[in-house]
């Protein structure tokens, strides 16, 4: 006991000296002041990335606009610049006779397409939407990788593995650092943690600050900060561009159809806890399961409680996490049964204490 209560204490006491270096711009991967075979980071106030020391004492240094998008990278007097679509990449260019153009699947951060020098290219994904393979317009294979399960290239196969530079969704490898651009942080592929701590706290879901998803065969984290499965209010900036959908127990259907809220978005349904769930296909799963119980119809919603819209939709949630795991992401029937039903229970507690501080079930 005395001897884990220490281990404690001094992890607590290096993630505070780390953070306190971080925020004066002095954190390094390896040492805090630079000499020739160190990595340095220096960072911007408001927390970003904005430049990188190599061990070869080469500088590259990065520039956002005021939504925190990267907007440029400088290597070696090489600046690549980038104009942006919400929260994607669209076009890409390092000078003008150069320019690429990403196109990506409608509401989402999965790439499925690239335009370059008159070219188009196809870009095939995983399940979780990792690029796995690149053709070109005669279907030949032009690009190929294979990530292990940090991120890390694992095998690769074409003519440079910056032809596709994305990884995990979300990310954008730099070849110059190694690490790959996560929209709001970097990530480390070597450690499988990002560099930064994560700027919305404790409420990205995510205890170590540092961390990525708990498991990276099964989620993802677009932006960098709320992980899937991870709840905030339905109204929550958390919530917003971050390529995943809302998901809530207590219905904001519910509550309009009981003079509650007029909207989606007005009254308490802002702070109605709600789980980020892929759309494809977990919470189109959901939504069919919903309707098929009735519960897209007003005069049901009208004649239930509170308490039972949550029950309903906590087991149709959970059996729709269930289906999702198993026929589309391989898991093990046990697994996801007990992952599912540990989610879906998670979220009713939060529903049911939403319901309770809003009168809308009896303490």
């Amino acid at each position: 006991m005395f001897i884990r209560l220490i281990f404690s204490l001094l992890l607590y006491i290096l993630s505070s000296f780390t953070s306190r270096l971080s925020s004066e711009g002095l954190f390094a991967r390896t040492t805090l002041l630079w000499q020739e075979g160190d990595w340095a980071n220096e960072w911007q106030g408001n927390g970003m990335l904005k430049s990188v020391k190599r061990p070869d004492g080469e500088t590259v240094s990065f520039e956002y606009d005021p939504l925190g998008r990267r907007i440029s990278k400088t290597y070696q007097d090489r600046t690549t610049r980038w104009v942006w679509d919400g929260n994607v990449p669209l076009h890409e260019w390092t000078d003008e006779e150069d320019i690429t153009t990403w196109v990506f699947e409608e509401g989402s951060f999965v790439p499925c397409a690239k335009l370059q020098n008159g070219e188009s290219y196809s870009i095939i994904t995983d399940y979780l939407g990792t690029p796995t393979e690149m053709y070109n317009s005669k279907g030949k294979k032009t690009w190929s990788a294979e990530l292990d399960i940090y991120g890390c290239v694992r095998t690769f196969r074409g003519r440079s593995l910056s032809d596709c530079p994305f990884r995990y969704q979300g990310q954008y490898e730099d070849e110059e650092t190694g690490l790959y651009y996560n929209r709001f942080r970097y990530y480390d592929p070597n450690t499988g943690t990002f560099i930064s701590q994560d700027p919305i706290g404790l409420a990205g879901n995510n205890p170590t600050l540092y961390g990525y998803v708990k498991d990276t065969n099964n989620w993802i984290d677009s932006l960098g900060l709320l992980n899937e499965f991870g709840i905030a209010g339905y109204g929550s900036s958390l919530h917003v561009k971050d390529g995943l959908t809302a998901h809530e127990l207590l219905q904001n259907a519910w509550l309009r159809n009981n003079g509650i809220i007029s909207s989606r978005m007005s009254g308490i349904a802002v702070e109605n806890p709600a789980m980020a769930l892929q759309e494809q296909m977990m919470h189109k799963t959901i939504s069919r399961l919903q309707a098929e119980a009735g519960l897209h119809k007003p005069s049901v919603l009208r004649s239930q409680t509170a308490l039972e819209n949550i029950e309903m939709n906590a087991e149709i949630t959970r059996r729709g996490i269930y289906e999702d795991l198993v026929n589309n992401r391989g898991w093990e029937s046990e697994n996801a049964k007990g992952f599912a039903a540990r989610k879906a229970r998670e979220l009713k507690e939060e529903a049911i204490d939403f319901a309770k501080k809003n009168n809308l079930i009896n303490h």
